[in-house]
């Protein structure tokens, strides 16, 4: 290998440590509220609170011809059952993190766990 070569290697590591390392960042803060954004053709349809880990609820989302199936439950959510023909959404499995999401591109669904911070303020410095 030429010497260009350990630079593009060594510069690819280098931004995807620090993408890892962002994304870690983000995934690991603390929330003092959690929840579920389902979007459907582009419009909130549904807000679900999962703040509470103990919280359960099956429901579906249906659209003309299309259905998805959630299961709710830990403090996350997953697809069960989609009547879309790939069911990539529910092979995607169980998501719980902020940031997170699943999608059904066939069905135009979006799924996506948010999450609003702690203040780093405590109650005598407001």
């Amino acid at each position: 290998m030429k010497k260009w070569d350990y630079i593009i290697i060594t510069l690819v590591l280098i931004v995807s440590g620090i993408g890892f390392m962002i994304t870690n960042s983000i995934q690991n803060k603390t929330y003092k509220e959690k929840y579920i954004e389902i979007t459907l053709n582009g419009k909130l349809i549904k807000t679900i609170d999962i703040t509470d880990p103990n919280y359960k609820l099956d429901f579906e989302v249906k659209d003309e011809s299309h259905l998805n199936t959630f299961k709710v439950e830990n403090g996350g959510v997953s697809i069960v059952h989609a009547n879309c023909s790939d069911e990539v959404c529910v092979k995607s499995g169980f998501i719980d993190k902020v940031g997170q999401t699943l999608v059904c591109l066939p069905h135009k669904l979006i799924v996506e766990i948010k999450g609003i911070e702690e203040s780093p303020l405590d109650d005598i410095s407001k």
